[in-house]
Parts: C-alpha cells; sequence; structure tokens
C-alpha cells in the first residue's frame, strides 16, 4: 500500500526520469490457518464453478473475463450457497468445523523434535 501511494504521489513524476519504485515489501504471514466458516470451505471446493459463472457475467455486461472483481465474486459465492439444501450447507458447517478444530489443535509432542538429529 506504502508502494501505492509513494508512485502516485503528486510530488513524483514518471516523467521528469524518475521511475516508480520496486522496493519488494514483506508481507506479514501468520503461521496459524485461520479460521473458516461453511460458505468458506464451499467457496475452496467450488472455486472453478464461481469463477466461470463471474467470467460469464462479465462478458455479459461486456467487461474483461479476467479481471478479478471481489464483489461480484462474494455475490456469486453467496447465491450458489444459498441454493444448497440444509443438509448440505450442514456438511459444509461441519467440514469447518472440523478445519478449525485441527487448526486450533497443538502439534504432537512426538513431532517437536523429528529433524533434530
Amino acid at each position: 500500500m506504502l508502494r501505492w501511494f509513494t508512485n502516485h504521489s503528486p510530488h513524483r513524476s514518471v516523467d521528469s526520469g524518475s521511475t516508480p519504485l520496486t522496493t519488494v515489501t514483506s508481507r506479514a504471514t501468520s503461521k496459524r490457518p485461520r479460521a473458516t466458516n461453511g460458505p468458506g470451505v464451499f467457496a475452496e471446493e467450488q472455486k472453478r464453478t464461481i469463477t466461470e459463472l463471474m467470467a460469464e457475467q462479465q462478458q455479459q455486461e461486456g467487461g474483461v473475463p479476467k479481471h478479478v472483481n471481489l464483489t461480484r465474486y462474494r455475490t456469486i459465492k453467496q447465491e450458489l450457497y444459498d441454493q444448497l439444501t440444509d443438509k448440505e450447507r450442514r456438511a459444509y458447517e461441519a467440514k469447518a468445523a472440523e478445519q478449525n478444530k485441527a487448526a486450533k489443535a497443538l502439534p504432537d509432542r512426538s513431532e517437536n523434535f523429528k529433524y533434530v538429529d
């Protein structure tokens, strides 16, 4: 984000010979997986279907199909999830609960020194 503001500053002119910044910024990554929910698990499993529907909608509206639109993605994901039966939704919620339980679980103590000679 800092790079964008620096590159688009009114005090910085690319025409005057300066070039945009190309410094590498570090991303903060979490060591533990994030908690998820039923729609999140559904979206992971149905990613291809959702992106195909996004591309179709964008072509119908005259947009570029490769352009990512987060609002459209979320809308389509929610529409598809709402079409599921209660039994299917409960199955996705159960998968999400299982993933969350696994994420919260502590590693087995035998794995702590597995790679130590």
